[in-house]
Parts: structure tokens; sequence; C-alpha cells
């Protein structure tokens, strides 16, 4: 047998698994064992029982060697797929499983790449054969049957035009064909090309542009003069016009050659879909000599409609993103080449930054520059006497471009941002993210951001105006700038500063490299720590950058004067260039440094209003992000990618954010394991972090970021995550101005306000309107409209009788009162006052009933199938106009004189909590005078023969003859008769002849609005297929509000949303950033479907439809099923519902029985609805379920072990089964309208 080691050393030559290449893998693992004389266990499941012990044991040390070989040759990544294998055999079979995709969706794949695969013009051959074979290889495992011929006919399909000779010839053979010789042929053709393409230069692909070029029959001398422009978009030369043509299509520019009997053979076809052409885009033989020296050179093409990039370069590009289509390129010899994608290509040329957006094409080894597009932008390409320039129109900017031959191309110097994040320019910048990379860079200006392909927002930063005001600039004057690192570096102090640092330091010393620009910031207690910080400077940049520092150029001050300073320069060859008295011009660079970190310190602490003794931890913050930003001073460039080489801005974060630290060593097990700090800078290999309680700085590594939560000591209101939402647009001649009282804000910089839900209260807990005053004190001193309102509520109160004097009793308590104010949506003042119901004594009569939305939608389905007209009615203060039955006292209210301390209450005010219970006895005995009987299903519900009538609190709806109880309504509470509704508890109502209409459009724009959805993309589903939560971190979101408003409206109009809801609402005690994406995933779904609506016809009134269905165990958590139904009216929804069950069903079948049990009570409820409203019809009640087997128990008692265990409750359905009452009816899954809420 092999030993490990020796299997280890053979499978070094063979590649570990991966999830591409299995069928080779399993022939190389499979060979090998063979080699070693193991491969036979692969064959046996497992030895036999009566096997002997030693054929026993060989077979063990045979399957340990064959199960080594396999282990060895896969990574961590696949070895959870077979760790539970007991044998080589299991091993192989679970990958098997895993990587031999048989379905046919993996089949069509497969396929589908074959059938795409095509031979590259410059693709080597044998390179094409392999790929092709192993598409047949995967084929072959997944039991698809390719026999030799089908193979033949596959690889000369794929051949490109140049093998289109030899593949004629193959095709005219009678002879059977092989395989093997087939490729044969094919790579001596290839041989005999290659040989070929040196003298006569097979490929074509280029030579049409050099035609154009330099094959007119002209004398190169005596060329035609080319002068590219926006006049007449042409371009013209003897013997040749090129002109646009438009043929509809998008970008369908192309060159039209008319041939005057020079030799240019090449005449372009419009063709419909080929949307960009190119001359050179896969030229190989006549220019490949000077095309390979850098990635860098760009062709000029007048023939090219698109600048276009080669693939290797889409790593240094910005804003790079996937095209909606993809673009057809059509080169010279008629092959179409494909782009995909497109981006930004910053470089340089001549100190001057260059934007190109680009088409990234595979497969071309040129990048080429249009001439159309460059004349598009405002440049001229001017081609004369064997030169070329390009020059834009104000002739300060002449680019000249090198000769290649019969070509011309221009070498760009790259600005390489490949270590930025690449943003795709696909998606919606929002003002949120520009606010982010704003502040994560201290808040650099646009221009940088610009620069560095990051996102820009243009809204106004209030803390960049506050801290970066300045005079405007005087005139420049330019001085040579230094060649390397260290030849000059700049120094000087500032201080000191009023505030000390947490560490007591006042001062702080710029040190700055002429060359990068890249500058060091030193915290100082005394200002001769500076001597030694430039010394240290200076060791460490002789150290790392292995050179020397050539000069210091610093002030004359005494801190740089001592005389061991000057002997360790003088050592050392440094040249100290001190600057005269008061000529703070000749160290300009670093006064400017000072200028620009202040302005960031001031800037970071006035928007994160931190404590003034974290300025230091400020500035070296915004030292290091300038030290990552581009720098005017070195043209644009980012002072750390020159000194250190590269620039990473992962580590960035918003200055100020929240954070939590992980806390080591750790106490308790149960002490927090994290302490809550604020981020203040960067450490080596980690943070500094701010302890607001220890007032102290630490550093961490283990971090979490909240870069949303950057503002210290604000109020806390509940965030919302924006995703969708676009920048805002700036406005016009804004005035920054100081604000008399701080506004809380947002992340993106907007006005954080109330919730929408605060104006259906009573009384609003805050006001953030200043039209509203929030104290009857601020409504006095707000003009008449307040005052007016105060008086007409207690005008009512006066009218009504609700208090009088009295004497309080000694046990009893006084309550207080509070005046609230609402401004309508028809701009009326209304005044409330209130009494703080808190206050009073436990009581356990506080019950007030209202009806049920079932109820309300049965109510109107009914009214419409009977033809009767509804009629709304508005009962204002309707508390008071019912009698309080206990004794309750309270302080006088503001506004109100009186001679005794307290006062009794003879009317239930607002606020108090049997207020509700009163006002309903007090409306029931009074409409019971009409005869009017209450419903036992729903006591908010009366009726009679001829006249129906539904209370919800204060809002009333009729139906039928109801004139005398109209008249009696107005004259007992003065109610306001609103008539046909249009408005009812939050939903809209469209009453016609054919139909009525039940939607919440108003109230999904609220909640979009609320939470700042109303811009969020479109989706066409309220949740993912097959969603699963995964654990993550409890997130800080108003989930429990955004919660309640969708159940809200999906128990009221939208049973669509009704399971996602559902489901959601089980994490309500903590939801993870998933799920509350997947709630507001709801919300854009209703966005998409704000105009749905629940529609009521005329229908069958005696009839009752139940559909019930259940998902089996489908919650992975604790697998239990959820419970679906639907109850309709005839054929209108009245009722639904989706629960999820209390016990584990132990099958599909069990499940189904107690879903159809919670749709029976359901059922029953609407049931005795619909016979209040009808008492004289009979009615049908048919339930519809989906699994026969639940049919089956429900028609019969029998006593078995599938329903001994089941709940009693869910019994009962039997019961009304059998005494005629319900009627069961098998219905399939795909006409179950109950799956909906499964």
């Amino acid at each position: 047998m092999a030993t490990g080691s020796s299997t280890a050393a053979l499978l070094q030559l063979y590649p570990q698994l991966t999830s591409e290449n299995f069928n080779n893998w399993k022939f190389r693992v499979t060979t090998i064992m063979d080699d070693k004389k193991v491969k036979h266990v692969l064959n046996v499941e497992k030895p036999e029982a009566e096997i002997d012990s030693a054929k026993k044991k060989l077979f063990e040390e045979a399957d340990a060697t064959a199960r080594s070989i396999i282990l060895q040759s896969i990574t961590d990544r696949h070895i959870g797929y077979i760790k539970e294998a007991k044998t080589a055999r299991e091993m192989i079979g679970n990958l098997s499983a895993v990587f031999e995709r048989k379905s046919t969706s993996a089949r069509f794949m497969i396929m589908k790449r074959l059938h795409n695969l095509k031979c590259a013009p410059s693709e080597d051959l044998q390179e094409h054969f392999n790929k092709m074979d192993v598409i047949f290889t995967e084929l072959t495992s997944m039991g698809s049957k390719i026999d030799e011929t089908d193979k033949i006919c596959h690889l000369l399909l794929s051949m490109n035009e140049k093998y289109e000779a030899v593949v004629t010839a193959i095709e005219t053979m009678n002879e059977e064909l092989k395989l093997d010789f087939v490729k044969s042929k094919l790579l001596d053709f290839e041989l005999k090309l290659k040989g070929s393409s040196s003298e006569s230069s097979y490929d074509q692909s280029a030579f049409n542009s050099q035609n154009f070029r330099s094959s007119n029959s002209y004398p190169h001398s005596n060329q035609p003069k080319f002068s590219s422009s926006n006049r007449g978009n042409s371009f013209r030369g003897r013997g040749n016009r090129w002109r646009r043509r438009n043929n509809g299509n998008r970008g369908s520019h192309f060159p039209q050659v008319r041939n005057q009997g020079g030799s240019n053979s090449y005449v372009a076809s419009a063709q419909a879909q080929v949307e960009e052409i190119s001359f050179v885009a896969l030229n190989v033989d006549s220019i490949s000599d000077f095309s390979n020296q850098s990635n860098y050179r760009f062709l000029i093409d007048s023939g090219c409609t698109q600048h276009l990039v080669r693939e290797e370069l889409s790593n240094v590009m910005t804003d790079v993103c996937q095209l909606n289509q993809p673009i057809q390129i059509k080169i010279a010899n008629g092959q179409s080449i494909t782009a995909k994608r497109q981006g930004n290509l910053h470089v340089r040329i001549q100190n001057n930054n260059i934007r190109i957006p680009a088409l990234i094409v595979p497969g071309i080894i040129h990048n080429l520059l249009s001439v159309k597009m460059i004349s598009e932008n405002g440049f001229d390409v001017q081609f004369s006497r064997g030169k070329a320039e390009i020059i834009n129109r104000n002739k300060n900017i002449r680019i000249k471009c090198s000769s290649l031959g019969n070509l011309y191309c221009v070498d760009f110097e790259i600005n390489n941002f490949s270590n930025l994040p690449v943003i795709p320019s696909d998606q919606c910048f929002s003002a949120q993210e520009g606010n982010i990379w704003h502040r994560r860079l201290s808040h650099i200006n646009r221009r940088g951001l610009k620069e560095m392909g990051l996102p820009i927002s243009d809204e106004v930063c209030s803390p960049c105006l506050s801290g970066k005001a300045s005079r405007l600039p005087f005139k420049k004057k330019q001085f040579p700038r230094s060649s390397r690192i260290g030849e000059l570096i700049y120094t000087d102090l500032a201080g000191p500063v009023r505030t000390p640092t947490l560490d007591g330091q006042r001062f702080y010393q710029v040190i700055l490299d002429d060359f990068s620009h890249h500058c060091v910031i030193y915290l100082l207690k005394q200002k001769s720590e500076a001597e030694g910080n430039l010394i240290n400077y200076i060791k460490r940049i002789e150290n790392d950058k292995q050179t020397k520092v050539s000069n210091i150029r610093c002030d004359g001050g005494g801190e740089f004067s001592s005389k061991n300073f000057q002997n360790f320069c003088v050592e050392n060859g440094i040249k100290i260039q001190y600057t005269q008295p008061y000529s703070s011009q000749m160290n300009g660079a670093a006064e400017r440094m000072h200028r620009s970190l202040q302005n960031k310190t001031r800037t970071l602490l006035n928007e994160t209003q931190l404590p003034k003794e974290l300025w230091g931890e400020a500035m070296r913050t915004a030292a290091y992000t300038l030290n990552r930003s581009p720098s005017a001073a070195i043209n644009g460039q980012i002072p750390v990618k020159i000194f250190n080489g590269k620039v990473d801005l992962d580590r960035l974060r918003v200055f100020g954010s929240k954070a939590w630290a992980v806390t080591l060593p750790r106490g308790d097990k149960f002490d927090d394991r994290a302490v809550v700090a604020r981020f203040v800078g960067y450490q080596d290999n980690g943070y500094r972090l701010y302890c607001p309680k220890t007032k102290k700085i630490f550093t961490s590594r283990d971090v979490r970021f909240d870069e949303n939560d950057y503002v210290f000591g604000q109020t806390s209101y509940p965030r919302v995550i924006i995703e969708d939402e676009p920048p805002g647009e700036p406005k016009e001649d804004e005035n920054i101005t100081a604000p008399k009282k701080e506004e809380k804000k947002t992340s993106s910089g907007r006005i954080v306000k109330n919730p929408e839900y605060f104006k259906d209260f009573v009384m609003p807990a805050y006001c953030m309107c200043a039209e509203v005053p929030l104290t009857y004190k601020e409504a006095m001193q707000m003009g008449d409209t307040w005052y007016h309102a105060i008086a007409d509520e207690l005008e009512a109160h006066a009218n009504f009788k609700t208090w009088s004097e009295a004497i309080l009793p000694r046990e009893k308590k006084p309550i207080q009162t509070k005046w609230g104010f609402k401004r309508k949506s028809d701009g009326t003042a209304k005044a409330r006052l209130v009494a703080k119901g808190f206050q009073e004594e436990e009581s356990y009569n506080t019950y007030a009933p209202v009806a049920r939305m079932p109820t309300v939608r049965t109510f109107l389905s009914a009214t419409f199938s009977k033809g009767w007209t509804i009629t709304q009615l508005d009962v204002p203060t309707a508390f008071l106009n019912a009698d309080l039955d206990i004794d309750v006292y309270i302080y006088p209210p503001e506004g109100v004189n009186s001679k005794s301390e307290v006062l009794k209450l003879n009317r239930p005010l607002y606020g108090l909590r049997e207020a509700p219970r009163c006002w309903n006895q007090k409306f029931h005995s009074f409409i019971e005078n009409f005869q009017l009987h209450r419903s036992p299903h729903d006591t908010c519900l009366y009726t009679n023969d001829s006249m129906w009538l539904l209370l919800f609190v204060d809002d009333v709806l009729t139906a039928g003859e109801d004139g005398d109880v109209i008249a009696a309504m107005v004259a007992e509470f003065s109610a306001r008769v609103i008539g046909q509704p249009r408005e009812f508890l939050g939903f809209n109502l469209e009453c016609s002849p054919t139909s009525i209409k039940i939607s919440q459009k108003k109230a999904i724009e609220k909640m979009l609005e609320k939470f700042r959805l109303a811009n969020a993309k479109d989706v066409k589903t309220p949740m993912e297929l097959k969603f699963q939560p995964s654990e993550g971190e409890i997130g800080d979101f108003p989930y429990r509000e955004l919660i309640g408003g969708l159940l809200y409206i999906s128990l009221t109009s939208r049973p669509d949303i009704t399971f996602a809801v559902s489901y959601l609402s089980r994490f309500l005690a903590s939801p993870t950033t998933q799920i509350w994406t997947a709630a507001k995933r709801i919300l854009k779904y209703l966005k998409t479907t704000k105009h749905l609506c629940l529609t009521y016809t005329n229908s069958d009134e005696n009839l009752i439809n139940t559909y019930s269905d259940a998902d089996w165990a489908n919650d992975s958590a604790d697998r239990k099923s959820t419970s679906g139904f639907v109850v309709q009216h005839g054929q209108n929804l009245v009722s639904w519902g989706s629960k999820k069950q209390n016990t584990v069903a132990l099958s599909s079948c069990e499940s189904e029985y107690v879903a159809a049990a919670l749709a029976t009570q359901e059922t029953i409820y609407i049931h005795g609805i619909i016979k209040d409203l009808y008492p004289n019809v009979s009615l049908s009640t048919m339930l519809h379920t989906d699994n026969q087997s639940a049919i089956a128990m429900f028609m019969s008692y029998e006593n078995s072990s599938r329903t001994k265990h089941i709940d009693i409750k869910a019994h009962f359905v039997r019961d009304l089964v059998s005494k005629g009452e319900l009627k069961i009816k098998f219905v399939p899954s795909d006409k179950n309208v109950a799956d909906l809420f499964t």
C-alpha cells in the first residue's frame, strides 16, 4: 500500500478539486487509486458480513488508502461534503451528488455553452479543442449521448471564417470521419496560416484602416488633410467622403465610403443589428511590434464611433457597470465582437487630467480613441503631413500624437485608482452615499470626490460653510517642486490652543514632504518637543525610504535654532532654510497645510458636537484623510500613494461615528461584551475610540460602526435606512443663517420630523411644526387663531356642563389635564382639553367594543348586494354626550377660572379610561329606541328589517330606510351628516352603481413618506421566493412601527401582503438588517401596487365560500406550519388570515386539518354576521381544502392514531359536518385561493 507521504507527493502534480473540474479530478483520482491497487473499493458498497477477518482487514486498508487519496486532493472548502462518509465509495458518491449536476436546467446550460462556443480569430486552436472536450465530457457524465459525428459537427460549426476553406474540404469527404482526424487537419491548416502570415498578412481586420489612410495611390507627402470637428460631423479627403448616417437605431453611426478608383476595398454596410464599428480593433500582425509596449497606448481610429479599451484596463477604471444591452462592434473583415461593460478611464497627459468614457471589449489588443467622440467633446483632430494633433477649441491644450507605421497613437499616464472602491454607475446614488464619503474623507471638496470616482452630493454642507469660510485667494506664484521624497520638507508649529487635549497638549506640529505632499501631525505639550519629533521623522524617512533628507524649511523660532539640532543637520548633510521674520509666504506650503487642517478640524468638531478637548484627534484624522485625498499641489495625485506606493480606503469611517468595541479580557459571563464609544481616529491595525463615560481615548481592532449616528449627545430618534431615494435638487440662492434652535438631522442632512401617524392621535406627544403650540401658554402668545380654538373648546364644555365645582373627598385624588393642539388638513386650528388618564386609579370596567374589520367588509358587501345606499355620519365631541357613572375629580384646567380647588367631572373627558365605554353605553341606549337590535356576533352592528347601522367609536355607517334615525342622531348628538362615504377608518371607498371599491392609496403614501421610501425602486413581489432569515446582529430600526402600519393595511384591504407581514411579525423582538430590508420590500411593493383595490359586486347573498390551506413544517426554526384561510360572501372577499400553528403537525394531513379548523372558526363568525343581516335567508356554507386525507378525517369519527393527539378544538369541524351546517369540498391546489396566505 502507498504511504501517505508518497501519495501527497504524487498528488502535487494534479490540481485540487474545484467547482468546475470535477470530471477531470475524478478521472485523475481514480487513476491514482488504480495505480495503488485500491480502485476496487469504489465498486464494493461494504464488506460482506461473512467475509473472513484477513480479507476484511485488506479491504479496510485499501479503503483507508483510497480515502486518504481523496482527502489529500480536496480543500477545506469541500471537505464538509464527505465528513460523514464511512468509505471511499460514499465519499465519491457524495461529491458526485454535488458536482455532477444532472438536472434539465444544468444540461440546458451546458448545451447553451456548447452552441455559443466560437473560436476567436486570435485564439490558439488547441486551446479551443480543450474547451470543447471539457463540455463533451460534462455532457457525457450527465447521461447525454454524443456520438463521434455530433462532436465533429459541433467542432466545425465553432470555427471562424479563417478556416472556411478547410471546413469546406472536410465537409465534402465521403469517408467516415474521426474526431482526431478532423482536429489534425485543422491544426495543419493553422500552421499553414501562421507560416504565411508574415508574408501575406492573412488577417485583414486592420489593413482596411491602412488602405484608407495610405493606400489611395497618393504620394505620402500629398496625403489628404483630415480635420475633425462638430461642423458637419464629417471627415473629408480626396477620393473618400465619410459621413454619419442614422438608421433609427441608438448609436448607429456608420462611415460610408464612396470608392472613386482608389485601392480602398472596404465598403461598410449599415446593418441594423450592428451598433458600433472599428477598423483596427483586432489587428494582430501589422502593428503588434509597437502596440505591446504599454497598456496605456491608444490608437487614433477615425472609423470607431466609441472609445474602446482592452479588458485588462477595467481594473483601473471607475464607474464600471454592465450595459443594459450588449453592443455589437463590427470590424473591417465583417466579424463582430461584443462589449458588455462600460466605464470611465482617468488619464493624464501634459499635466492635464482627462476622463475617457469607454466600452470594455474582451479580445481586442489595442485601445482605440474615436475621432467622432473626440470631436463631439470639443476637440479637433488634425492630420497633416505625417503628423496628428488633438487640439481643444481654445487652442490651449495641444496633444501631439506619435506616428506608428501608418497609424497614430497617444501614450497616456493612467491615474490608477484601482485600490479605491469601484462603485457601479448603474446605481442611483442617493444624497446619503455622497454625504457618507464626504464625511469619511473629513469633508473633502467635490472636486476631490469627482477625481476619485466617488459619489457626490449636491446638498449644502453647513459644517463646511461654518468651518471652512475664508477670504478670496491672492494671485498664485509657481515654484519648482522637488524631484524625490525627502529633498525638501516643511515644518511649522501652531498654538497654544486655548482648550488642551485630554492629554494636556496645546500645540501641534506639521511636517510636510514637498515631493509627495504627505503630512504628519505631532501633538505637543511644549514647543521644545518639536525638535525631537523632526529628528525622529528624518530618521524614519532614511530607514523606510532609503533616501536622505536634503533641505528643511522652517521659521526662525527657537525650537529649531538650538545648537544640538544644527549639529545634527550638519552631520547628516541637511541644509536648514530659515524664513525671514513676518514672511510666512516663504513657508507657504506649511501655512496652507495649517489652514486645511484647521478648517477640517473645525468642521469635524462642529458637525459631530464632540468635546473640544478632542481637537487633537480630529486634526490627526484630518491629516490621515488629506493624505488619502487628491491634492491640487501635485496635480490631483494622492499623497500617500506617492509616499507609500499604495492607497487604501477600506478603513475609512465617518468621524464621530457611534462604535461598539469588543471588551478584552471579559469579566462576568453576563456582562456586556462591547463598550459603546465614538470613533475619533486611526491607529496602526486598529482605531482610536473615545469613551464618553471615562472621557479617555483607547484603541481597538474589533469594532463595529454605525456611520449614520455621528452627532454626539443628540436626542435619539428612530433612524430609517434609505436605499433608493435619489439625491435632492440643489437649492438656488440658499441663505445660510444661524438657526435659533438646533434642528435634529439624519445622516443625509434632512431634518427629522415626527412620524406621520402622530397626527391620528388626539394629543400629539411632540409637535415639530413651529406653527403648532406645545402648551397653553404658547398658544395664547401665537395670535387669535389658537385663542379662538381654545375658546370654542371651552364653550363646548360649558354647553355640555362637563364639570362642576366641588370639594375634594378625603379618599379621592384629583388628576391633571393638558391642552393638545393640532392643525387639520384644511388648515383650521383645533384645541382639545384632555385628562391625564394614566393618573386614575385602576379600574376593571373600561372595555369599549369597536367593529371588527371583517364586519365592516361584510356590511359593505351585503349592502351593495341588497341595493341600499350607504350614509356616513360623524359625531363631534362624542364622549361629552355620555354621562360619567363614577366620581372623577380634576384640577381646574388652564384658562378656566374656578373658585374651588378641584372640579368634579359630569361627562367623560377625553383621555379618561372610562370615556369610550360610557359613550358606547350612551349610544346603545339611544339606538335601541328605534327597534335596532345589537348583533350578538359584533356588538357594534345594529339591524332590523329595514335598516342596518355600524358604529366605530364616533364614526357611523347606515343603510336602508334610515331617515328617522339620522334625524334623531343629528338632534341628540349634533351629528354631522357626511353622505356617501369616501373615507372610513383610514381606507378609501369608491361607491358606484356597479361596484364598491376599497383601497388605501393615501395610507400607503403616508407610510412611504414616513419611512422615506417615496422614491424607492419598484418591486413586483412582497417577499423573496423561499425567504429564509439568517442569524445576524439586531439593529436599531423603527421595525415595530413599520410592521404595525403594514398589519393595518394588510388586514384592511390588501390580502396579497398578509402572509409576508404575518411572517415578519414573528421578529418584532429581534429585527436584523435582513429582516428590516424584507419589511421595507413589502412597503416598496405597496408603492408599486398602491392602485390595487378590493372590489365588491352584486353576488349570491345566500352562499359563503371558505378556502383553507397549510404549508407543512415550513418554519425551519421550530418546524411549525402556517394556516391560511379565505372567506367569501358569494364572490366578495370579506375575511382572510395567515397564522402560525401552535403545535407541530406530524404530517401534511394534520396541518391541513388544523388549518381547516381555523378557517371554520372564521366561517362561523361571518355566518353569524350575515344571518343578522339576512335573518330569513337560508345560507349555504362550503369549506374548500386541497387535502383528500384531511377531508376523509372530517367525514369520519374513527379514533385512530392519526387523530388521537390533535387538539380537541380542531375536531369541532366534524361536528359541524355531521350536523349539515358545513359542507366539505375538495379543490385542486392550483385553484385554492388560500394558497396565497401560506
